[in-house]
């Protein structure tokens, strides 16, 4: 875990969720939810391998006490319904002392504030399922992978994408790779692949880019998505370096495919064939292709890419303003220290192939 990481998980946890207190009248539901998130993960903490075991009687009051909160936001909604999992599980994973039984509730309720844009919130709750499994595996489960195992790899996965989402890019990538490691099957070993393929890239790490991209293609089945994604992110590699050989390459090889995917990877396909086209020089075919990017993104109401897109539309006849939206380098200054075992292993991965 980042250094940053650790600093703000040293002040109150679970704070992150008492910031809608601010952000929204005290009657309002979403304040009520996350107080009564901040209450639940406070309750999952008892279970920590790093503090004193709490009494029956101190445990069996604080179960009561959460469960008793979460009953009152039952007509609240989904996310009301995730903490009352949360609550239950922790409660049966203390009964059991197993507490692979509380990852899978935790792990799904990460996933429902990623998709609701609560990244923060996100991050929170899959530290806390990190750090509650932290060293409980024995030996054996380790070997075999029994099911914490996966939700521990797929923890790792969000965790690293939603650091990259929230411009940590740096932070991200030893997530991603430790997801990798984790996973046993090869389709999500590919899919973390090509996330990572995508934050290195982003950090200005090409050769490391292309090694976790070429990977995929390497071993990607050919009916395969992620094949497609890892097409379009080595064609967007090879205008980063400006090798138009390898640019055309690449992009010829999307074109086989990408006609039958579906929209979010079209429209990513047509804006970075734009971009790479700007990069080289051809103003006139970067604005055809970054204005088709557009009208999918639109017609099919990916606004995270609309607003990539436009930006990057209004500037395709200057290539180096278009540079600077798009360019790889990151915005703040980062500890390399913490990417070169990512890039040591992905030089090894390269090696091994």
């Amino acid at each position: 875990m980042s250094t940053e990481l650790q600093s703000r998980r040293a002040g109150l946890p679970h704070a992150v969720f008492l910031q809608r207190v601010a952000d929204e009248p005290a009657t309002s539901p979403d304040v009520r939810l996350g107080q009564g998130a901040f209450l639940t993960l406070r309750f999952v903490d008892l279970l920590a391998p790093d503090r004193e075991p709490p009494t029956p009687d101190v445990f069996r009051y604080q179960w009561a006490a959460t469960e008793r909160y979460c009953v009152e936001l039952s007509g609240e909604g989904t996310e009301a319904s995730h903490l009352s999992c949360i609550v239950r599980a922790a409660g049966e994973a203390h009964r059991d002392g197993d507490i692979r039984l509380l990852a899978p509730a935790l792990f799904a309720y990460a996933l429902y504030l990623e998709q609701e844009s609560h990244f923060e919130e996100a991050e929170d709750a899959l530290l806390t399922m990190m750090s509650v499994g932290s060293g409980r595996l024995s030996p054996s489960d380790a070997t075999i992978g029994t099911p914490y195992r996966v939700v521990t790899a797929q923890a790792e996965h969000g965790l690293g994408n939603l650091l990259n989402l929230r411009g940590q890019p740096q932070e991200g990538a030893p997530h991603l790779w430790r997801a990798y490691e984790l996973y046993e099957e090869e389709s999500a070993q590919l899919r973390v692949l090509t996330d990572l393929g995508i934050v290195m890239l982003r950090l200005g790490h090409v050769e490391d880019a292309e090694r976790a991209l070429g990977e995929v293609v390497r071993r990607e089945r050919v009916g395969a998505e992620s094949l497609t994604n890892a097409l379009i992110e080595l064609m967007h590699c090879a205008s980063y370096r400006g090798d138009r050989v390898g640019f055309e390459r690449w992009r010829e090889r999307c074109l086989e495919r990408v006609p039958q995917e579906p929209p979010n990877v079209r429209a990513d396909f047509s804006m970075k064939a734009g971009i790479g086209y700007a990069r080289f020089g051809n103003g006139k075919k970067s604005e055809g292709h970054l204005r088709q990017a557009l009208e999918i993104a639109t017609a099919h109401d990916l606004n995270e890419l609309v607003f990539r897109i436009e930006p990057i539309l209004a500037r395709a006849k200057d290539c180096g303003a278009l540079e600077h939206v798009e360019s790889a380098a990151p915005e703040h200054s980062y500890n390399a220290e913490s990417l070169k075992e990512v890039s040591a292993s992905l030089a090894m991965l390269g090696a091994e192939s």
